[in-house]
């Protein structure tokens, strides 16, 4: 009798042991493959941060120095790699974004310009879609990061090499991208 408990105990525990490392590398992949959305749409992002740079540099309106601002924090922004070092270069491209786009503004001609229009609506649904891509990322690293710091869970994630994750912070003023639509 004292056999069958034991090895009902063990099965019990080995069930419970796997069920969770199982669960964690469910999480790990899905919190990869969020990132992998996120960058994405970051992606996209610095291909119109290019095309906004591109087309501005045909307008004499528009100061140099802003210009390059743009392009140095893009540069900036595509170099970081991990989430945390994502979200500090991202907010300073986002306020060079959206400073050009004030300055357009104040062009009548440029801020009528279809082409412009187009770029500037591009920008700000892919900004949408940044924001939603992170969100869900950001849920997942939650779960994930709560699940390693519970027990009996932290002990099968330290067997395992599971770390807590960082997740990625957003600031996106998406008013300002949607005036003058």
């Amino acid at each position: 009798m004292t056999q069958l408990i034991l090895i009902i105990a063990a099965i019990f525990l080995l069930s419970l042991f796997f069920g969770i490392s199982k669960s964690l590398s469910a999480l790990r992949k899905m919190s990869e493959q969020y990132w992998g959305n996120v960058q994405s749409q970051l992606f996209r992002k610095y291909d119109l941060v290019s095309v906004l740079t591109d087309f501005i540099k045909n307008h004499k309106d528009i100061d140099k120095d802003a210009e390059d601002k743009l392009t140095e924090a893009k540069l900036k922004a595509m170099q970081s790699y991990s989430p945390f070092q994502k979200s500090m270069t991202e907010k300073p491209l986002d306020d060079c974004i959206e400073n050009i786009l004030k300055i357009t503004e104040a062009d009548e001609k440029l801020a009528t310009d279809e082409k412009f229009q187009r770029i500037r609506d591009d920008i700000s649904e892919v900004q949408k879609e940044l924001m939603m891509s992170s969100s869900y990322y950001n849920a997942i690293i939650r779960d994930y990061n709560s699940k390693i710091s519970s027990f009996p869970s932290s002990f099968v994630a330290r067997l395992f090499g599971h770390y807590s994750k960082e997740t990625f912070d957003l600031e996106i003023n998406l008013q300002s991208l949607n005036k003058k639509r």
